[in-house]
Protein backbone atom coordinates (compact mmCIF):
# COMPACT_ATOMS: atom_id res chain seq x y z
CA UNK A 1 0.00 0.00 0.00
CA UNK A 2 1.37 3.19 -0.65
CA UNK A 3 1.70 6.00 1.41
CA UNK A 4 -0.42 9.11 0.57
CA UNK A 5 1.98 12.39 -0.72
CA UNK A 6 1.94 15.17 1.81
CA UNK A 7 0.37 18.21 0.42
CA UNK A 8 1.66 21.42 0.96
CA UNK A 9 -1.25 23.82 2.48
CA UNK A 10 -1.34 27.36 0.96
CA UNK A 11 -2.00 30.54 2.57
CA UNK A 12 -4.96 32.12 0.86
CA UNK A 13 -4.16 35.56 -0.32
CA UNK A 14 -7.43 37.63 0.40
CA UNK A 15 -8.27 38.80 -3.13
CA UNK A 16 -10.91 42.06 -2.35
CA UNK A 17 -12.70 42.62 -5.67
CA UNK A 18 -15.22 45.98 -6.10
CA UNK A 19 -18.51 45.91 -7.77
CA UNK A 20 -18.55 44.49 -11.23
CA UNK A 21 -19.26 47.40 -14.04
CA UNK A 22 -21.44 48.17 -16.87
CA UNK A 23 -21.59 45.28 -19.75
CA UNK A 24 -19.66 46.25 -23.06
CA UNK A 25 -20.90 47.08 -26.15
CA UNK A 26 -22.33 44.51 -28.06
CA UNK A 27 -20.23 42.23 -30.69
CA UNK A 28 -20.43 42.54 -34.42
CA UNK A 29 -23.38 40.45 -35.79
CA UNK A 30 -22.31 38.08 -38.54
CA UNK A 31 -23.54 37.96 -42.47
CA UNK A 32 -27.40 38.08 -42.68
CA UNK A 33 -28.80 37.71 -46.30
CA UNK A 34 -32.76 38.57 -47.78
CA UNK A 35 -34.13 35.61 -46.78
CA UNK A 36 -35.83 33.69 -49.84
CA UNK A 37 -39.16 32.80 -50.80
CA UNK A 38 -40.48 29.75 -49.82
CA UNK A 39 -40.34 26.91 -52.09
CA UNK A 40 -43.20 25.20 -54.54
CA UNK A 41 -45.27 22.49 -52.07
CA UNK A 42 -47.06 19.81 -53.77
CA UNK A 43 -50.46 19.35 -54.51
CA UNK A 44 -52.32 17.21 -51.93
CA UNK A 45 -52.96 13.39 -52.67
CA UNK A 46 -56.30 11.75 -52.81
CA UNK A 47 -58.43 10.83 -50.41
CA UNK A 48 -58.41 7.14 -49.61
CA UNK A 49 -61.89 5.34 -49.45
CA UNK A 50 -64.30 4.98 -46.78
CA UNK A 51 -64.60 1.98 -45.31
CA UNK A 52 -68.57 0.06 -44.80
CA UNK A 53 -70.30 0.86 -42.00
CA UNK A 54 -72.31 -0.97 -40.04
CA UNK A 55 -76.09 -0.87 -39.58
CA UNK A 56 -76.98 1.78 -38.17
CA UNK A 57 -80.12 3.11 -36.24
CA UNK A 58 -82.28 1.06 -34.01
CA UNK A 59 -80.74 -1.77 -35.21
CA UNK A 60 -77.18 -0.68 -34.30
CA UNK A 61 -74.70 -2.14 -31.96
CA UNK A 62 -75.88 -3.71 -28.80
CA UNK A 63 -74.37 -2.09 -25.21
CA UNK A 64 -73.61 0.78 -23.80
CA UNK A 65 -72.49 2.14 -26.94
CA UNK A 66 -76.28 1.31 -28.88
CA UNK A 67 -78.63 3.68 -29.17
CA UNK A 68 -81.49 3.55 -26.38
CA UNK A 69 -84.94 4.09 -28.37
CA UNK A 70 -87.17 2.85 -26.03
CA UNK A 71 -87.58 0.94 -23.08
CA UNK A 72 -87.12 -2.61 -24.50
CA UNK A 73 -83.51 -1.78 -25.83
CA UNK A 74 -82.38 -0.29 -22.79
CA UNK A 75 -83.41 -3.68 -21.04
CA UNK A 76 -81.22 -5.38 -23.73
CA UNK A 77 -78.56 -3.12 -22.69
CA UNK A 78 -78.50 -4.14 -18.94
CA UNK A 79 -79.14 -7.90 -19.72
CA UNK A 80 -76.01 -6.74 -21.64
CA UNK A 81 -73.82 -5.82 -18.97
CA UNK A 82 -75.04 -8.06 -16.28
CA UNK A 83 -73.99 -10.88 -18.21
CA UNK A 84 -70.59 -9.27 -18.65
CA UNK A 85 -70.47 -8.62 -14.93
CA UNK A 86 -71.28 -11.96 -14.18
CA UNK A 87 -68.56 -13.46 -16.71
CA UNK A 88 -65.78 -11.21 -14.89
CA UNK A 89 -67.39 -12.33 -11.75
CA UNK A 90 -66.65 -15.97 -12.51
CA UNK A 91 -63.39 -15.59 -14.00
CA UNK A 92 -62.16 -14.02 -10.32
CA UNK A 93 -63.58 -17.05 -8.99
CA UNK A 94 -61.63 -19.39 -10.76
CA UNK A 95 -58.34 -17.09 -10.20
CA UNK A 96 -59.08 -16.96 -6.64
CA UNK A 97 -59.14 -20.48 -6.16
CA UNK A 98 -56.27 -21.55 -8.53
CA UNK A 99 -54.23 -19.08 -5.75
CA UNK A 100 -55.31 -20.71 -2.80
CA UNK A 101 -54.71 -23.91 -4.10
CA UNK A 102 -51.19 -22.69 -4.97
CA UNK A 103 -50.79 -21.48 -1.55
CA UNK A 104 -51.82 -24.83 -0.15
CA UNK A 105 -49.29 -26.98 -1.94
CA UNK A 106 -46.20 -23.64 -1.20
CA UNK A 107 -47.23 -24.12 2.80
CA UNK A 108 -46.76 -28.24 1.86
CA UNK A 109 -43.49 -27.69 0.13
CA UNK A 110 -42.53 -25.51 2.92
CA UNK A 111 -43.26 -28.14 5.87
CA UNK A 112 -41.52 -30.70 3.68
CA UNK A 113 -38.36 -28.97 3.70
CA UNK A 114 -38.55 -27.85 7.39
CA UNK A 115 -38.35 -31.82 7.69
CA UNK A 116 -36.29 -32.81 5.53
CA UNK A 117 -33.58 -29.42 7.50
CA UNK A 118 -34.70 -30.82 10.53
CA UNK A 119 -33.05 -34.11 9.71
CA UNK A 120 -30.14 -33.37 8.25
CA UNK A 121 -29.18 -31.34 11.43
CA UNK A 122 -30.39 -34.34 13.06
CA UNK A 123 -28.01 -36.63 11.09
CA UNK A 124 -25.31 -34.38 11.26
CA UNK A 125 -24.74 -33.93 14.74
CA UNK A 126 -25.14 -37.81 15.17
CA UNK A 127 -22.12 -38.63 13.04
CA UNK A 128 -20.15 -35.35 14.92
CA UNK A 129 -20.83 -37.15 18.17
CA UNK A 130 -19.92 -40.64 16.82
CA UNK A 131 -16.56 -39.51 14.96
CA UNK A 132 -15.68 -37.25 18.24
CA UNK A 133 -16.03 -40.89 20.33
Amino acid sequence: MRAGKSKKRRTASVVRRGLPGPAGPPGQTGQQGVKGETGARGLEGPRGQIGLTGPSGSSGALGPVGRTGNLEDIAKQVAYIDRSIESIYKELGAQIERMTKLQRDLDALRAIVRVSRSTLTTNRDTAQTRVSI
